[in-house]
């Protein structure tokens, strides 16, 4: 794909995409998405164009902001087509109904169009719509139970109120086990034993237990299972995970309500450039797009997208403030904030933003072209210091080469200084716009009750943003993103702990974004820890470690030749007093008398006994 890519500058289309990690590729090389699983004829149980569709939209819903998706397979009606607009095709292919249609020729083709014509305008007057452009995710009514494998499986079980034979049991086995081996699944909770969580009636009558751990997604949770002699009921199944998607208003205005388990925020207005195909960053990044960043913020959000095509800002910020005012979750009465990072595509911004009262606060990403009147914040990509004035801060970034470092899709991006940036931007608008507030340390304590105490992968991920980061310093585990994450935490930390693994704080730092733990990690090493020896960031002395567990010597050898050596101990093999110490440290760390300071001092390098 690259090859080709830079062959040409004509449109590409990639069809037979069937998963959501497939589509991320064709956005990542400037390809559009073309949904198809050849009417499922090719392989048996292949997923369809439209379960795929479902997938990009819940795993990277930006696809369909830089490429057009199209569905192909499965359409077969006006409603169809209805139903793929409005989770964020472009467009959907259609074969067998003109293939057959042309049959009676010209005139039975034209019928077929006007069949879906008028099923496609039926089917958006019974939603109250007269647009194509006022279709949205909203519309659709999706079962999740019908997209997952393993609910599928659960729904037949527990919907099939006759009895199961032998063999049938037997094949739901095999697939169990095959299932349970996948490092995404993991133990749900419940408030039974996990060994009898599923009690069916087999034959005769006689009830038997057959499934010893049965494993769930992990963005799954069985918050209560009701329990009977012969059947057993999911009562109630619980996303952990905010799910609130961006839904176009127009081409170039999109909304995306809070994505927080808060649920609800002030509004802010964005305003943005794409970013140019020339310009774009081909190194990955798990931070997302600011729609995506300040929804995980708990904002409610309304992006203009502007352009030299499209300069008509003064009609889209009136739209975006109608938006808010009319958004059930978004908290109104302390006006909104407008975050300006393409300001050389609004030279009148200014001008517009002091017509409206609501807006309280201004932050952009380079000057305007004359001082706001209201709360302002300038992030500058140029040499020089803070400056602060009664209305506004100025804050400069001379290590960025553009405005854009603030963009991760941008080539300049930044991850350091948009780090900053960002919370900065946080310590302002929370002050113009009196929140969202959120209590840190409950969030950060609930976090470890989760990892350490219940231990529950899912939960624990709950308490973590769409895509998060963790990075062990020393060791270099963790994982990037949910994923491989998840996976990390299932399979080499929640569950590999010693039971007794406690941690005992030492000191702890608050930030308006963050905190940041001294804590002593406590454990008994009767079992393999192999993320100790193997975006929270942990960090610790890996040589205490080492010394804990006898692994390092007290001294070790020098491998090179020392400058000024004597003659006299040519040939001689030096080593020195390792700089380290092992349980003292943490001991000095809770007791400052414990152990007594400055003893490495008079280590030394000696000659190394035969």
């Amino acid at each position: 794909m690259k090859w080709l890519r830079g062959m040409t500058d004509l449109p590409i289309a990639i069809k037979g995409i069937q998963c959501w990690e497939d589509a991320v590729l064709c956005m990542e090389y400037g390809a559009h998405p073309w949904l198809s699983n050849h009417g499922g004829r090719q392989l048996d149980s292949a997923p369809s164009a439209v379960e795929t569709l479902v997938s990009i939209r819940q795993h990277c819903p930006e696809v369909f902001d830089k490429c057009e998706v199209i569905v192909d397979g499965g359409i077969t009606r006006g409603s169809d087509i209805v139903k793929a607009l409005a989770l964020g095709a472009k467009g959907v292919g259609l074969g067998r109904p003109f293939l057959y249609s042309a049959a009676f020729g010209g005139a039975g083709v034209s019928k077929a169009i006007r069949i879906l014509k008028n099923e496609v305008e039926t089917t958006m007057a019974l939603l109250g719509i007269t647009s194509l452009n006022q279709l949205n995710p909203s519309y659709v009514r999706i079962p999740i139970i019908k997209l997952d494998p393993v609910l599928r499986l659960l729904d037949a079980i527990f919907g099939c109120e006759c009895f199961l034979s032998e063999i049938i049991v037997a094949i739901l086995l095999v697939s169990l086990a095959r299932v349970r081996e996948h490092p995404g699944y993991a133990r749900p909770e419940c408030d039974r034993p996990v060994h009898s969580i599923i009690t069916m009636s087999i034959g005769n009558g006689k009830a038997s237990s057959f499934i010893n751990s049965f494993p769930l997604p992990v963005s799954i949770r069985v918050s209560t299972i009701i329990y009977c002699e012969t059947t057993t009921t999911i009562h109630q199944l619980k996303m952990l995970l905010p799910n609130a998607k961006p839904v176009k208003l127009t081409d170039n205005v999109t909304i995306h309500a809070p994505l927080s388990r808060q649920g609800h925020g002030p509004g802010i207005i964005i305003i943005r450039d794409d970013t140019p195909t020339s310009q774009r960053n081909e190194r990955s990044t798990l931070d997302p797009e600011p729609l995506q960043k300040w929804a995980e913020e708990s904002y409610t959000v309304v992006q203009v997208t502007v352009s030299s095509d499209h300069p008509a800002v003064k009609e889209d910020l009136h739209r975006a403030i109608d938006a808010l005012s009319g958004h059930d979750n978004c908290d109104k009465e302390t006006g909104y904030g407008v975050i300006i990072y393409s300001p050389s595509f609004v030279a009148d911004i200014v001008d517009e933003i002091d017509k409206y009262d609501e807006i309280k606060a201004i932050v952009s990403y380079g000057r305007l072209t004359r001082t706001p009147n209201k709360p302002f914040l300038y992030h500058l990509p140029e040499q020089g210091t803070k400056e602060k004035s009664e209305s506004g801060v100025i804050y400069r970034y001379p290590e960025v080469v553009s405005a854009s470092f603030i963009i991760p899709s941008h080539k300049d991006f930044n991850a350091s200084s948009a780090a900053v940036a960002h919370t900065r931007c946080l310590s302002f608008l929370k002050k113009e716009l009196d929140g969202p507030w959120f209590d840190l340390e409950e969030i950060w304590d609930e976090h470890t009750k989760y990892e350490f105490d219940e231990r529950s992968v899912e939960n624990t991920m709950s308490t973590m943003v769409q895509e998060p980061y963790v990075n062990h310093i020393p060791t270099m585990t963790g994982g990037i993103g949910r994923e491989k994450l998840t996976s990390f935490y299932a399979n080499h930390f929640i569950f590999s702990n010693p039971e007794d693994t406690k941690l005992e704080l030492v000191s702890r730092t608050i930030g308006i974004d963050r905190v940041v733990d001294e804590f002593v990690f406590c454990l008994t090493h009767d079992k393999p820890v192999d993320w100790l020896l193997y975006h929270e960031h942990i960090t610790w002395d890996q040589l205490t470690v080492l010394f804990q567990l006898g692994l390092m010597p007290e001294y070790l050898p020098i491998p090179y030749d020392l400058p000024n050596r004597p003659d006299s101990q040519a040939g001689r093999t030096l080593e020195y007093r390792v700089p380290g110490a092992g349980a003292q440290t943490a001991d000095k760390m809770v007791d400052e008398s414990s152990v007594a300071s400055n003893e490495m001092f008079s280590y030394a390098v000696r000659e190394r006994s035969v």
